[in-house]
């Protein structure tokens, strides 16, 4: 007698104590019904998981064809399971969300077999059982009878050699049960048929013989000595992947919330990568197009500094001095430029102003040099450029116009006071000047203050033709300031320690450059200006925000695979008990979890692409708001079309990321749960 299926000194252990049962050396037929019985807890439906390949026993083994299958590779399990034995639970185990038809026809559908083939063999089964009018039902809406029919008609579709059938009556009613009884005798003629149960009277009436479980024994009337095994039968294993697009959208329904929690938190995430790259770059071609479009950048304040050290102490002393002309023109040797002397004795960089009977606080005022019609008309976002040079006129930027409602033709009156002395002669002048806004312009308002522009050549002129009654008295009536001052420096006598220098029209950013080039080297003479303090401490900020972001984009990388991860994880909980049912019927362990992977990376994929999307309009959200707090236009520029001089290299390689992250963050959860017991997976929780 050959015998198809064999326990070899079986023991398994409960919980790491105690053993369930050992030593049990049980050899089964081709045929035949087999009932194990015993009470609860007793081990019943865990000897049914052994003899199965479902757990691994803790000593001993099961032997298919005499091969020990807790040795069998995972090709050969997968047919074993696919192929050899088929499983019929008390609580059904059908897929929900899935039909009659296609819950009977999927055991085939694993191994390979066509579709047409497949549901043609399941609609055989479905009318053998009474159920043909039912093929296109869900299973969910089925009774307790006719969904273990179901299970029946998808067990047997496979035609297995063994038929494991864990308390198959346990939920139905007599009629079913019965039913189901009658058709498990009638199967055992052509197979090997398992029968868990705890009903005696349904045992007796319906087995072939008993496996009795009591402590740590199985008691079984002897079948006589093992004969020769005959081998297994080699079969090619077709992989077929058609069954899993049904599951994966059944998938996508079940899990609605989670996968939409999921698209979410991608959908942010990647958006403030995104937004983050799109700031590291274009923050700094967005700086170089609000500085050339700034009416401040042609102007800059040139100081001469010598540091003198203090002998016995750390401090040192800093002495200001005007540098020379000579030395001006040899600094700035090469570039447009225009020395002037500085004037802000007589016109403060800053003065309170007023409008007909309203008062305001100090503000900057800022010397023009020449400025080409073409640069100035560019600026202007209100007014006109017209006879600039007069010191009639003045410009206003959008900071101060916004501030204090300033608007043009304007009339703005500014306090001319100064005392000025020339050999024992004191000259004091306490007078106003009234000016007309010309126009509003355009400037780099971070950090920036509300700034009147003036005419540099338009102050000396009104210097040069101002009334000095008691200094033209004592010196003649062709003196003046400008003549004074330089009558002083010949002296060796000043006013000021700087000179101011001025871009010709079509310098500015020669100039500019000059000064960012002068702040990294050594130098005697320091650059400033309120522009260029205000380039500099953005470009300052800019660097810290872009080292924080770059951490932040690390940060947000594992949150997100982490968020991503869990959410995939949670999917498959959700789902632990169908993954195990679909190896049980022959899936290979890698398509099942590829399943909640691919489900995982799908939510990941159109994250990123609903981001890719949207990151236009968000950036210029975004920008607009940078926009009014620091006058900068296209802060943020996400370089979609082209990066690395390569097309569309983001959207690829942004896509590509999404997959990996979600590849990555699913299946690193999902390789600790690899191991756990089939078992106890489908047991009832």
């Amino acid at each position: 007698m050959d015998y198809l299926l064999e326990a070899r000194n079986l023991g398994i252990r409960y919980q790491g104590e105690r053993f369930l049962f050992r030593h049990v050396n049980f050899a089964f037929p081709k045929t035949g019904l087999f009932a194990i019985l015993g009470a609860s807890g007793s081990g019943k439906s865990t000897l049914m998981h052994l003899l199965a390949g479902l757990e691994t026993p803790t000593e001993g083994k099961v032997c298919f064809f005499g091969k020990d299958i807790a040795k069998f590779s995972s090709k050969q399990r997968r047919h074993f399971h696919g192929k050899m034995v088929a499983f019929l639970f008390q609580h059904y185990e059908l897929l929900s969300g899935h039909s009659v038809l296609e819950n009977v026809a999927l055991p085939l559908l694993l191994t390979g077999v066509s579709v047409r083939k497949a549901k043609r063999r399941a609609k055989e089964l479905l009318a053998r059982f009474g159920l043909e009018t039912k093929s296109k039902e869900d299973v969910d809406v089925l009774s307790g009878g006719e969904k273990q029919r179901v299970a029946l008609a998808r067990a047997l579709i496979a035609d297995p050699k063994i038929l494991f059938a864990d308390e198959p009556t346990g939920a139905l009613d007599s009629l079913s049960a019965s039913f189901v009884m009658e058709t498990l005798k009638q199967e055992s003629k052509d197979r090997l048929v398992f029968l868990v149960s705890h009903n005696l009277p349904l045992v007796k009436q319906y087995a072939d013989s008993v496996i009795s479980l009591t402590g740590e024994e199985a008691i079984m009337p002897a079948l006589g000595e093992c004969a020769h095994l005959v081998p297994s039968p080699k079969q090619r294993i077709k992989r077929s992947k058609g069954w899993k697009t049904s599951f994966l959208l059944s998938h996508f329904q079940e899990d609605g919330w989670k996968n939409i929690l999921g698209f979410v938190s991608g959908y942010v995430g990647f958006s403030m990568l995104l937004l983050s790259l799109g700031f590291a770059y274009g923050s700094t071609p967005a700086l170089e197009e609000s500085a050339s479009a700034s009416l401040g950048y042609g102007y800059l304040e040139l100081t001469k500094k010598e540091r003198m050290g203090i002998s016995g102490s750390e401090l040192t002393l800093v002495k200001e001095t005007i540098p020379t002309m000579e030395e001006s023109e040899a600094l700035f040797q090469g570039i447009g430029v225009s020395i002037e002397r500085d004037y802000s004795f007589f016109f403060p960089s800053k003065n309170p102003f007023s409008r007909g009977n309203e008062r305001f606080p100090a503000s900057l005022f800022s010397p023009l040099g020449q400025v080409g019609p073409s640069r100035l008309a560019s600026l202007i976002v209100e007014g006109s450029y017209g006879d600039f040079p007069s010191f009639r006129y003045l410009y206003v930027n959008e900071s101060l116009a916004s501030e204090y409602g300033i608007k043009v033709h304007d009339l703005i009156q500014v306090p001319f006071e100064f005392t000025f002395a020339y050999r024992g002669v004191s000259e004091e002048v306490s007078s106003s000047l009234e000016f007309e806004v010309l126009g509003i312009c355009r400037d780099f308002a971070f950090m920036g203050s509300p700034t009147f522009y003036y005419s540099y050549d338009g102050l000396v002129e009104t210097l040069r033709n101002f009334p000095l009654p008691k200094l033209q008295e004592r010196f003649g009536a062709s003196v003046n300031l400008p003549y004074l001052l330089d009558l002083q420096e010949k002296e060796g006598s000043f006013l000021s320690s700087s000179r101011w220098v001025f871009a010709l029209p079509g310098e500015e950013n020669a100039l500019r450059e000059f000064q960012r080039n002068a702040r990294r080297e050594s130098s005697a003479f320091e650059l400033s200006s309120p522009s260029f303090e205000a380039e500099y401490s953005f470009l300052m900020l800019a660097d810290a925000l872009n080292s924080a972001l770059a951490l932040f984009g690390v940060i947000a990388a594992f949150s997100l695979s982490a968020l991503l991860g869990m959410s995939g994880y949670s999917c498959f909980y959700s789902h632990k008990k169908e993954g195990a049912i679909l190896r049980i019927l022959g899936a290979k362990e890698g398509d099942v979890s590829s399943l909640f992977v691919e489900e995982t990376m799908f939510v990941s994929f159109f994250s990123m692409l609903a981001s890719l999307l949207s990151v236009p309009s968000l950036s210029r959200l975004v920008n607009s708001y940078f926009f009014s707090e620091f006058g900068i236009a296209s802060l943020i520029r996400v370089p979609l079309s082209s990066l690395f001089g390569i097309p569309f290299f983001l959207p690829l390689a942004g896509l590509g990321v999404a997959l990996g992250i979600g590849f990555f963050s699913s299946w690193i959860p999902l390789t600790f749960h690899k191991n756990a017991s089939l078992g106890n997976e489908v047991r009832d929780e």
